[in-house]
């Protein structure tokens, strides 16, 4: 397989770049950081399923999670190390977990808040019978943190035996040191962590769009061409053994490969709509099993916000361009699992929410998907207008992006997919309500709205 692959390019295809994960980093001290980073939420929590037997982040604050193949340098983690035991020696709480070592959001540089007062409500809460073990079970943690963020320097003060804290800070402080003589794990800014933005041209195609700001080379402008973001629809793929001829994800990765600044390629290069990555053809069975993924995720969801959830007809499903699917639904579900296999091989299908932790979009873009889950909900009323169903489009549970026309030098666009299977309000009034209220977030979340 790896004779698919120009050993010399710098350029490899979006799978690829996906399965290589992300790098957290943080900037050397004076270096500048990514203008892209000055919009909204900076940092996420990358895991796609959810933690459970914990409460939620605190305000403004989000759990250091890594999504798949993640990983973190030595610089960050003992910046991140150092400013969890600073707030350790001001307290006499226990850390016994690392989703109790959150960041703030927003905040350009990557500034730590424990969660210690919030212990009681973790289900593996721990309290340390002494000092000696508070600091052994903090190492413990961050141990755990640097293995799960696939740390390949080893941590040396976490495997020292250490009777303080202060002792402990001393250690990580030498460490971090040997990287930048100043001692500053204050004033970084995070780095690879940032979203390029998504836009659409003048010529309509989707696309990395212009910033005012200077941007680092992951966010300069340029056609996009797939969805390279570690999201459900990509996770359920790789955990299918026989979509992949049985072959481990891995053996797709270059040994020599290295995660491009540029996570897509404009105008040809190592990814080019004729194959020279692996898109096989048969990719029949990932949407029926991405279904039925998102119908447990919609019945959660359904619950948080104490309402229904029901089946929902395939026609208010997906709408592909320049298709009419019928409104009788056997057909309308054959003929969505005959276009979506099209675009899924060329991994130009992902969950709206997840894909949003990679990447802002401009808020044509929102409004055009948003315009989307409307036109979704009224075929629906047209399945059935005899069944009253005050459907709704309230959940990223429901929403998924498709990059269509991304093959020509035409236009592009992204639209909106759900699945049949939906939430539902107690009325129209309150669907249009919780329909609207939700699209307000993701504008928000997409960094093309202010919180209020």
């Amino acid at each position: 397989m790896r004779g698919l692959y120009a050993a010399e390019s710098q350029a490899v295809s979006p799978l690829l770049s996906v399965l290589t994960g992300v790098t957290f980093d943080a900037t050397a001290p004076g270096e500048e950081c990514c203008g892209s980073l000055n919009f909204g939420q900076v940092v996420w929590d990358r895991r796609i399923h959810e933690v459970s037997g914990v409460p939620p982040p605190m305000p403004e604050c989000v759990r250091l999670g890594f999504g798949h193949d993640d990983r973190i340098t030595s610089r960050l983690f003992l910046a991140v190390a150092l400013q969890t035991v600073d707030q350790l020696m001001k307290s006499e709480g226990t850390l016994f977990s690392r989703e109790q070592i959150q960041v703030l959001s927003r905040a350009v540089h990557p500034t730590v808040r424990l969660d210690l007062e919030g212990a009681a409500m973790y289900k593996d809460v721990k309290k340390a019978a002494d000092e000696a073990e508070r600091v052994r079970m903090a190492q413990e943690v961050l141990l755990k943190l640097a293995e799960t963020g696939q740390l390949s320097d080893e941590i040396t003060p976490l495997k020292t035996k250490t009777k303080s804290m202060s002792e402990l800070r001393e250690l990580l402080l030498k460490s971090y040191n040997a990287l930048e003589p100043s001692g500053d794990h204050k004033s970084l800014f995070w780095k690879g962590m940032c979203r390029p933005l998504i836009a659409m041209s003048s010529k309509n195609q989707v696309v990395v769009g212009p910033e005012e700001k200077l941007v680092c080379g992951r966010c300069e402008p340029g056609r996009v061409v797939s969805l390279p973001a570690w999201n459900s629809v990509i996770d359920t793929a790789m955990n299918n053994k026989y979509l992949w001829r049985g072959a481990s994800w891995r053996d797709l990765v270059p040994e020599h490969l290295r995660l491009p600044l540029k996570e897509w390629v404009a105008g040809g290069g190592a990814f080019t709509p004729g194959g020279e990555w692996p898109a096989w053809e048969d990719m029949r069975f990932l949407w029926p099993q991405e279904v039925e993924r998102a119908k447990g995720c919609i019945q959660t969801e359904a619950k948080k916000q104490g309402v229904d959830s029901d089946e929902y007809p395939w026609v208010g499903a997906f709408l592909p361009r320049g298709e009419c699917i019928s409104y009788e639904d056997d057909r309308a579900r054959d003929g969505i699992y005959a276009t979506m296999p099209d675009h899924l091989r060329f991994w130009r299908v992902a969950n709206l929410g997840h894909l949003i932790k990679s990447y802002r979009f401009s808020e044509e873009v929102i409004d055009m998907l948003e315009a989307d889950a409307t036109q979704l909900i009224s075929s629906s009323e047209k399945r059935r207008p005899r069944v009253k169903r005050d459907y709704y489009i309230g959940s990223y549970a429901q929403a998924y992006v498709v990059l269509e026309g991304a093959d020509s030098a035409g236009s592009s666009r992204l639209r909106l997919a759900s699945v049949p299977y939906c939430l539902i309000a107690k009325d129209s009034k309150d669907a249009l309500a919780r329909q609207k209220a939700f699209w307000e977030q993701v504008k928000i979340d997409a960094g093309c709205a202010v919180s209020k």
